[in-house]
């Protein structure tokens, strides 16, 4: 089972638009107005990053410690012409 579905299921799906649409070879705040786009057309936010360090995770942890949110999700857009995210369960 995957806790909040169909939450998910919305970030996910809006990250995959952008990639779609853009690709990978973009600075990072390109993609992180995009998806700020998408994710407002489905009435959600979030903060993106253009690859993934340990830090984001741990920045992804204190957001769950200041906000009690269930999930969490790092996504890059940059690495490949693959999205790649994670998805950290609290």
């Amino acid at each position: 089972m995957i806790y909040e579905k169909e939450l998910s299921d919305k970030i996910i799906g809006c990250a995959i638009e952008v990639h779609k649409k853009l690709g990978n070879g973009f600075l990072g705040k390109v993609y992180e107005n995009a998806l700020l786009i998408e994710l407002k057309k489905s009435n959600l936010r979030i903060k993106s990053c253009y690859k993934i360090h340990d830090i984001n995770q741990a920045q992804l942890i204190n957001y769950h410690k200041a906000t009690s949110k269930k999930v969490g999700y790092i996504i890059n857009f940059g690495s490949s012409n693959k999205l790649e995210f994670k998805r950290i369960v609290f």
